[in-house]
């Protein structure tokens, strides 16, 4: 879709990449299988169940949701709502299971799970905080982002269920805090969207007492789990793998970044965010040069953080991880499940290139990536078999994202939602650099591994990134090398505060005498 200039010539790109030499689809329909038979996990599914033998206690891909609702609730149609949501996606409602050797997936009915269960809590019986309104009082607050991070950190038991959860927070009679969380064998980002949209639709026609008029789905994510198994095999799953060899070949060393502490034998997996904000003068920028370019934002702003990564680190092959959302078939938009895959995005930044001459290497990486993006993550660490090491992940210890948040406005009748920010701190990798851009304009997050970095690191980190877009949007062909990471004040103090070295000296004392004299004031040195 980067290659051509014509809305014409893009669909015949699309329609030449979905067909066939025969004119059939390289991709199969996806049927419905039998409920009667054993369901076998995905790949992704699999590795998320791995990762959860090894520490079952953990909250680490819990997907938590925090929303505040003002308004007249109606509990027993949001019930309603959330019993027609659980019965109208599997997931809700199955858990996962080991029999015979070989995991499989156990779909329960609606009745037998108590997910649908809405328990209400009044907050003023259980804080003495009757009365007062969320973001008035302090101690109000404060209780409130406990519950929150309570529930975020409550483990998922992956085999005995249920693997989502809700809980409605009572704070007065028209102020109430809904808590949703689901552990991401069952769910994605995508999917929280989705939960959030039908939840609201449902509300809606019980509140109304309307006849329910939405389609049903046309497959479940069972039958994607079955459909990946049998479909990614064979002379297909051999070219792709094939690709994947071919260019993550050599390019499997530990990104050494460095930290303000040694990196700890086990991986672990706290965490804090940094935000900051890309001026709008400075959007605009990025985007007429994306345009001069013939690239997409996420290349453009991929480039300049392997830049970052390249100039701390010192090495030239750049792995970082990005996450897909791994929805290729029209059905599979509506279904909630874990379909995100993990692209390792590897460019090797040798020999000084220009920015411009960057770009173009990254603008290649993403676009073969892409093109081979049905291999799942978990297949392609067995195939690259790196030396295993508790200590980081594999294949990558960085990621980036690039996400486009649009205003979205639920209808929900006389109710005002507001979404409330994520409290569960936690990072994945060492690092992760997120990029929003929405109405409000162009903003950077990045997450990082509190165990090695300090946040004043990190802070650092965000001047460096903003400094290299200054430079790139002004002077895109200046080498990656000469990119001045350094604003006047880091400058300043660098080259001119750091730098004061004058003393005074006694010239009527020996080095002896001065040795003894130092021994004295400092004896420990």
């Amino acid at each position: 879709m980067f290659e051509v200039d014509s809305l014409q010539s893009f669909a015949t790109v699309i329609d030449d990449l979905i067909q066939n030499d025969d004119g059939s689809s390289q991709l199969p329909v996806i049927n419905k299988v039998s409920r009667q038979q054993d369901l076998p996990l995905s790949f992704a599914q699999e590795r998320l169940w791995f990762l959860h033998q090894m520490d079952p206690d953990t909250a680490n891909y819990n997907i938590p949701s925090a929303v505040r609702i003002k308004g007249d609730i109606d509990s027993k149609a949001l019930v309603q709502a959330l019993c027609s949501l659980v019965e109208r996606h599997e997931t809700l409602r199955t858990t996962f299971k080991e029999i015979k050797g070989e995991m499989v997936q156990i779909i329960h009915e609606n009745k037998d799970m108590d997910c649908c269960q809405l328990p209400i809590e009044d907050i003023a019986e259980l804080s003495g905080l009757s009365d007062q309104t969320y973001g008035s009082n302090k101690d109000a607050d404060s209780v409130l982002q406990q519950l929150i991070k309570h529930e975020a950190s409550q483990p998922f038991d992956l085999e005995n269920g249920p693997l989502f959860r809700v809980r409605l927070i009572e704070m007065s009679d028209n102020n109430h805090l809904l808590l949703s969380t689901m552990h991401h064998i069952i769910s994605d980002g995508w999917s929280s969207g989705i939960l959030v949209n039908e939840v609201a639709r449902f509300y809606q026609i019980y509140k109304q007492n309307e006849s329910i008029d939405i389609a049903p789905l046309s497959i479940q994510y069972a039958d994607y789990s079955s459909w990946q198994r049998h479909w990614f095999q064979g002379d297909y799953r051999q070219q792709q793998l094939d690709w994947w060899k071919n260019k993550l070949t050599g390019s499997l060393e530990l990104l050494n970044l460095p930290t303000d502490r040694p990196r700890p034998n086990m991986q672990t997996f706290a965490g804090d965010l940094v935000e900051f904000n890309i001026e709008d003068a400075l959007a605009t920028e990025l985007t007429v040069l994306c345009r001069n370019q013939d690239v997409t934002l996420f290349m453009l702003l991929l480039t300049v953080f392997k830049i970052l990564l390249h100039r701390y680190s010192h090495q030239e092959i750049i792995n970082v991880g990005s996450p897909i959302a791994g929805r290729n078939h029209a059905e599979l938009e509506e279904i909630i499940g874990c379909f995100v895959n993990t692209l390792v995005l590897s460019t090797d930044l040798s020999d000084n290139p220009s920015f411009t001459d960057c770009l173009k290497r990254v603008k290649e990486t993403a676009l073969g990536a892409f093109s081979h993006q049905e291999v799942p993550f978990e297949q392609l660490v067995e195939l690259m078999q790196p030396d295993r090491n508790m200590s980081h992940s594999p294949l990558f210890q960085v990621a980036f994202t690039l996400q486009t948040a649009q205003q979205q406005k639920l209808d929900m009748g006389d109710l005002e939602f507001t979404q409330l920010s994520e409290t569960n701190k936690t990072s994945k990798f060492d690092l992760t650099l997120t990029f929003i851009d929405s109405v409000n304009g162009l903003k950077g997050v990045f997450e990082y591994n509190t165990d090695l970095f300090d946040r004043s690191t990190i802070v650092r980190m965000t001047e460096h990134c903003q400094n290299i877009i200054n430079v790139i949007v002004k002077m895109p062909s200046e080498g990656i090398q000469t990119i001045n990471l350094l604003g006047d004040k880091e400058r300043d103090q660098l080259l001119n505060q750091w730098n004061i070295t004058e003393r005074d000296i006694d010239y009527d004392r020996h080095v002896p005498q001065i040795i003894e004299a130092l021994a004295k004031k400092v004896p420990n040195l």
